[in-house]
């Protein structure tokens, strides 16, 4: 009965290793993906400390190294969304300022000439009559 027991526990322990053994899987990948689209962006990302050394922004663990706390991966998330959003408003003035008025002439210009159409079938039809 007693070794069943211990058998169990150490069975629990397994499974409770296991799984924050995946979870520090997890925020490793989340880290990495942070770091990676905001140097890609020129978003900067706070200096990893080095070996020993505390830093507000890291989180040493012992499976995976330094993690992004959560503050400073929430500051990095809100910079890279607000580089995204910078990027985009950057695309939107150029679609505004250069695309819109060229469709817009393209629409006047088929205006004009389907008027030109228009008049010419006019003048045609009333040349035709006796």
């Amino acid at each position: 009965m007693l070794s069943a027991a211990k058998s169990n526990r150490d069975k629990h322990d397994d499974l409770l290793a296991e799984y924050f053994y995946e979870l520090d899987q997890i925020e490793a990948r989340r880290t990495n993906d942070l770091v990676r689209i905001a140097r890609s962006l020129g978003v900067p990302v706070p200096p990893r400390p080095g070996l020993g050394e505390e830093d507000q922004n890291w989180e040493f663990n012992s499976n995976t190294g330094h993690l992004l706390s959560e503050k400073a991966a929430s500051e990095l998330t809100t910079s890279i969304r607000k580089k995204h959003t910078e990027q985009l408003d950057y695309q939107m003035l150029w679609v505004r300022t250069a695309v819109i008025p060229i469709v817009g002439l393209l629409a006047t210009i088929i205006g004009v000439l389907g008027s030109i159409i228009a008049l010419i079938s006019l003048l045609h039809s009333l040349k035709a009559k006796p």
